[in-house]
């Protein structure tokens, strides 16, 4: 709100009101004097009249007219320089508070991009906690997927171990000189054998698979946990900025109803001392 505007004509209207009231004599103007009343007007001494002894008491009256025609000036004089004072400062509150608006407008321009259902701040923040929520769940499915390869990786061990046992008791019985049926145990050997190459060839890329979906895991999951932290910190950057946009414009506000309550404090003061007169 802009403070109100005090023109000449509403004060030279109270001015003349008093008047009326307290029947005040009418101000002598300077140029109509004599070059002598001028003077004695400036001096403030009794005016030197050249009457005789008979005209005592003209003179008498004529120097009270003085007196008061000067008391009179003088007030007009004072009143006129508080009149300037006030415009002035009227002036400049009405210039402090047009570039007061300016700021608040500006600042509540600025917030409204961080507040509000059309805001960015809310929707930015939204948008991070859903990339978040997706990445814990991308996170969440590469931690079952592994676990799943590890559990297939210990059956394939599991495995692996039961056949080298029936190698070796293979071998122990082709070993033994007391059996008829060596090309029978030959042949089971030979297929032992290619079995259990089979397996580790299995076994080894098995184990080849699961280092490399162990490093890209880990690569994934850095680049993951890197991608949250970004978002944690803009969002917080995010949030501070907003907290200092608030201040601000708090500030401004009680900064304009502090200059209006003393604009208005300093012409209730003006008006008061103006009506005691």
């Amino acid at each position: 709100m802009e403070l109100p505007v005090f023109s000449n004509k509403k004060i030279t209207s109270t001015q003349n009101q008093q008047r009326k009231k307290k029947k005040v004599l009418k101000p002598i103007r300077m140029h109509t004097l004599s070059a002598t009343r001028r003077r004695q007007c400036v001096s403030n001494s009794p005016y030197l009249t050249t009457y005789t002894s008979n005209t005592g008491v003209r003179s008498n009256s004529s120097n009270v007219n003085n007196l008061l025609i000067n008391d009179h000036i003088l007030r007009i004089k004072k009143l006129e320089n508080e009149l300037i004072e006030a415009h002035m400062k009227t002036r400049e509150l009405i210039v402090e508070n047009r570039l007061l608006k300016t700021l608040g407008k500006r600042h509540e321009n600025a917030l409204s991009m961080y507040e509000g259902k059309q805001a960015k701040l809310p929707q930015t923040i939204k948008s991070y906690e859903e990339e978040i929520r997706t990445l814990k769940s991308q996170i969440r499915h590469i931690k079952i997927s592994f676990k799943e390869m590890e559990n297939r990786y210990k059956s394939q061990n599991i495995e692996l171990i039961t056949l080298q046992k029936q190698y070796k008791h293979l071998l122990g019985l082709s070993q033994n000189k007391e059996l008829s049926k060596k090309e029978n145990l030959s042949d089971k050997l030979e297929k032992a054998q290619s079995t259990i190459k089979k397996q580790d060839e299995k076994i080894l890329n098995i184990i080849k698979k699961l280092e490399l979906q162990n490093k890209s895991h880990r690569y994934h999951i850095n680049v993951e946990n890197n991608k949250i932290k970004e978002l944690q910190h803009e969002v917080k950057r995010l949030e501070d900025e907003n907290k200092n946009l608030k201040s601000c414009l708090d500030k401004l506000k009680n900064k304009s109803y502090s200059s209006r309550q003393s604009f208005t404090k300093g012409i209730t003061e003006d008006s008061i001392s103006i009506t005691s007169r």
